[in-house]
């Protein structure tokens, strides 16, 4: 709900309050420069906009006032931001938060190890073994480690008495895609459904398992090698060429294009293993020993007695009807906006802490939340939704 809604002249406290709502302190005018141009766009005015962020934006004359002298009015999109008493961090200017992040412009990999940008970065396998092979340890060269130290750790009460859950943003649910036989498609062919369940316990056994992992026989050599506890075969030479000159020596970008591999029924790491970095391989190590000692607790694939370790679905059953009322929920869903350019609350306390007009304390961001931007009603949307599923897992037991 708008705060400012009553103040009069109406549209001018609206715009007012749009401005207001996105984070436009000194140096980090990137969000505010784009919702002028969004606001240019939307009327269907001329506008230009800089590297700097400033905007220019035309209005032409009224009907009878074309040649009438034009009118420019300047002002300054940001401002002087002063931290509250409980906000004990300036996190972008003491680097602890990238500038890039706050103003939503691009950054990769390989410009935060060039340029010396962070210490951490998350990302896959593959990238380590890219910027490892291509950055830092180039020709030979002991450079620095591109690794993975630990996974994130957030501080939730799982229930057990710990005081932190950790997890891995790998881990957090289960991909909804799948395979279908299709009903018009078989008809009453029984040889028609015959082969398809053939297909689909091909893709299940040892052999389908290795194919949709690393693809033609030909990328196999007639070696093995012990992962997991399981022995399977060593890529061969003229594959590990190939996923050089064809995808960079990006594992994910070959099995994406070539393979068609990556979304398999049970598909062995193994391929994704060898085609790591040595230096990548070392940081695995130390995540694999940490969920070994206990330190990392993994989800389950399953049902666990303890909810915060059951992967969930990625997407929860809900009807038309319930969809079309989660997208009712404007308020909810612009707040927790997932595009780039979009607004997300959550961002907003990262970066500027309770300093927005509608977040400026926990207690009263948790009421908006739940209250005036319909997020309890959201719940209880997804809620049922997850007891449905469950429901319907409980009749195939």
């Amino acid at each position: 709900m708008a705060v400012l809604s009553e103040l009069e002249p109406k549209r001018v406290f609206d715009y007012f309050e749009k401005l207001c709502s996105v984070p436009h302190g000194s140096h980090n005018t990137k969000r505010i420069s784009d919702l002028c141009v969004a606001f240019a766009q939307e009327l269907g005015l001329k506008y230009r906009q800089d590297e700097a962020n400033n905007v220019v934006i035309w209005k032409d004359a009224a009907p009878g006032y074309e040649k009438a002298v034009p009118v420019i009015l300047q002002g300054h999109i940001d401002m002087v931001c002063v931290k509250t008493e409980d906000c004990t961090k300036a996190m972008a200017e003491e680097g602890l938060l990238s500038k890039a992040f706050i103003d939503g412009s691009e950054e990769s990999s390989g410009t935060y190890l060039e340029n010396d940008l962070g210490f951490m970065h998350y990302d896959y396998n593959q990238t380590q073994t890219l910027m490892n092979a291509t950055k830092l340890n180039k020709d030979g060269d002991e450079g620095e480690k591109y690794m993975a130290v630990m996974v994130p750790v957030a501080r939730w009460d799982d229930g057990t008495g710990e005081q932190f859950m950790r997890f891995t943003e790998s881990w957090r649910s289960v991909k909804t895609d799948g395979w279908g036989i299709s009903k018009s498609g078989v008809g009453d062919s029984t040889d028609k459904l015959n082969a398809c369940l053939a297909l689909i316990d091909f893709a299940y056994s040892e052999e389908g398992q290795i194919l949709m992992s690393y693809g033609p026989e030909a990328w196999r050599s007639s070696e093995t090698f012990l992962f997991n506890g399981n022995e399977m075969p060593k890529i061969s030479e003229a594959c590990e060429k190939e996923l050089w000159d064809l995808a960079g020596g990006n594992y994910t970008n070959y099995a994406r294009w070539y393979l068609g591999s990556t979304l398999s029924f049970l598909k062995s790491q193994a391929f994704e293993y060898q085609c790591t970095h040595e230096v990548g391989k070392e940081g695995a190590g130390y995540i694999s020993t940490a969920i070994g000692l206990g330190t990392i607790k993994h989800p389950e694939l399953a049902l666990a007695s303890n909810p915060w370790y059951t992967i969930v679905p990625t997407v929860l059953p809900t009807t038309k009807v319930e969809n079309d009322t989660i997208n009712g929920y404007t308020e909810l869903t612009d707040r927790f906006n997932q595009q780039k350019d979009g607004g997300n609350m959550l961002l907003e306390l990262i970066v500027n802490g309770y300093t927005n007009a509608a977040m400026q304390d926990a207690v009263g961001t948790a009421d908006n939340v739940a209250g005036s931007w319909s997020g309890k009603q959201y719940l209880a949307i997804k809620q049922s939704a997850w007891e449905k599923d469950i429901a319907y897992y409980e009749t195939l037991k």
